[in-house]
């Protein structure tokens, strides 16, 4: 392949989550000294431990989730109600336990959030204490925007 290292493939499988297709692509490994110098990063959204931990195996050492607002009735008004904030926190939970470096953050002027949501989501932050933090501004797609009538604290 033109370098030191000899990959093998390790792993390939197709299956059904929630009602999704999945298809997992060839996991490839190094029979020799793995890299250092560089790092993988994943934002691939919530999983499960066990989901986390595989990817963590296979090498995938940074992880990218915002938690979007720690308020579960804020995050409630954002998302369906099949999703919910505390799933995502405890994601976050298990990535840092499984020993990836973690990114999250949050969203400002999102429609409902108050200074008391900005409050909670540093509280957040500072207990979870990640490797990488994003905050950026709440910016509706434009299907969306009518659902959207009145944005957060400085629309």
């Amino acid at each position: 392949m033109g370098t030191n290292l000899d990959f093998v493939p390790l792993s390939c499988k197709a299956e059904k989550i929630h009602g999704i297709q999945r298809i997992d692509y060839p996991t490839w490994s190094t029979q020799s000294a793995p890299c250092t110098d560089c790092a993988i990063t994943l934002s691939t959204g919530e999983a499960t431990k066990a989901e986390y931990q595989q990817l963590f195996d296979a090498g995938a050492d940074r992880f990218l989730l915002r938690h979007e607002t720690h308020n579960a009735d804020h995050y409630q008004q954002l998302h369906p109600p099949r999703l919910l904030a505390s799933h995502r926190q405890q994601c976050l939970w298990d990535l840092k336990e499984i020993g990836y470096q973690v990114g999250t953050g949050f969203m400002v002027g999102s429609p409902g959030q108050t200074s008391k949501h900005l409050a909670e989501d540093l509280l957040f932050l500072k207990e979870l204490n990640p490797q990488m933090v994003g905050i950026g501004p709440f910016i509706p797609h434009m299907i969306h925007r009518s659902l959207h009538k009145k944005r957060g604290l400085w629309s």
